[in-house]
């Protein structure tokens, strides 16, 4: 009996060492964030408490959505139901209207005819993420089968590609005093893994700008302030 319960303690902290080990590494093979790869259908969870949040929601466009936000302060509304969108009664058609100057959604990132719309959320309230667009806070239900809620890293790691500048170059390693890889600027790089406040990438051969390079170049680039918050521009719809 006494030898079982030391194989126990011996084996259940091989466990603890080895998850504390590989805490701060997330892989973007790691995580389902691709829409094809969400659970669109899946039964609504329980209310969870308020509490403040550092993420982005998803909005998924399928042919069926019925998505609905509400302004916390103010009488905006704005609805999306199958191909259209309804800004305070007013409808559209939100693929075909998309950026004729007729309407317009400010957001982290819109653009419906790829699919598209991505918006900061920074709090879940009575059942509802608080999201930001148009310079106004507005409410949708987290049950919501047509959002899909994702954290920083997930979120980073959810990037079709990303581009580096002087300020914020693609590194041999991630610190600060690391050397800058040689014209990082010439390429788009997709994201690897997180680490720490640092994104490992590697440049991509499919997404680019200019010729995609001949050797492979991968290296790392600051992702994260010192609180957590995202400093890097993700690129979507390559």
């Amino acid at each position: 009996m006494r030898f079982k319960f030391l194989l126990f303690v011996i084996l259940f902290g091989c466990v603890s060492r080895e998850n504390k080990t590989d805490k701060d590494l997330l892989k973007r093979d790691s995580i389902a964030f691709q829409q094809e790869d969400a659970d669109l259908d899946a039964q609504p969870v329980g209310q969870e408490e308020d509490k403040i949040l550092k993420g982005y929601v998803k909005v998924h466009f399928r042919p069926d959505i019925n998505l609905e936000f509400v302004s916390v302060d103010s009488l905006d509304k704005i609805e999306f139901n199958q191909d259209t969108v309804i800004i305070n009664n007013v409808k559209y058609h939100y693929v075909d209207d998309e950026g004729t100057g007729e309407y317009d959604i400010e957001s982290y990132f819109y653009y419906p005819e790829s699919g598209n719309f991505i918006l900061i959320c920074t709090a879940l309230k009575n059942g509802k993420y608080e999201v930001h667009m148009n310079g106004i806070t507005f409410t949708v239900d987290r049950n919501s089968q047509f959002i899909t809620y994702m954290d920083t890293d997930t979120f980073i790691l959810s990037a079709d590609y990303i581009t580096s500048t002087d300020k914020q170059p693609i590194r041999e390693s991630p610190e600060e005093n690391s050397r800058a890889i040689e014209n990082h600027k010439e390429y788009v790089f997709h994201p690897l893994e997180i680490k720490g406040n640092w994104l490992k990438v590697e440049d991509d051969k499919d997404c680019y700008f200019t010729e995609p390079s001949e050797t492979d170049i991968v290296g790392w680039i600051k992702c994260k302030d010192k609180e957590g918050n995202l400093i890097l521009k993700l690129g979507f719809s390559c």
